[in-house]
């Protein structure tokens, strides 16, 4: 869940340039230091050790990582289908 948004100010870009904070989400892409997250599907095929180093990992780092260096290139979602449902329309966008 996000925040309430205010509109008040915490902080100016000013003082995230001056490096007077370690870490504010912001939208600014030219201040940005750090990933908050990072919930894509990987590709098939990316290895941990090789996303790490392009600074590419999903955020949080464990989401789709596989025991044997690989990044799982799926993702599941659990369904609750309405009781005595017959069928089911899944689109994927």
């Amino acid at each position: 869940m996000r925040p309430l948004l205010t509109g008040q100010v915490t902080i100016t870009l000013g003082q995230l340039a001056a490096g007077s904070a370690h870490y504010v989400n912001t939208f600014h892409f030219a201040l940005n230091n750090s990933v908050s997250h990072d919930e894509r599907i990987p590709p098939y095929g990316m290895r941990y050790e090789e996303a790490r180093k392009r600074n590419a990992l999903p955020v949080p780092p464990a989401l789709y990582a596989n025991a044997d260096g690989t990044c799982r290139h799926w993702d599941k979602v659990t369904l609750q289908p309405q009781a005595g449902a017959t069928y089911a329309e899944i689109r994927l966008l």
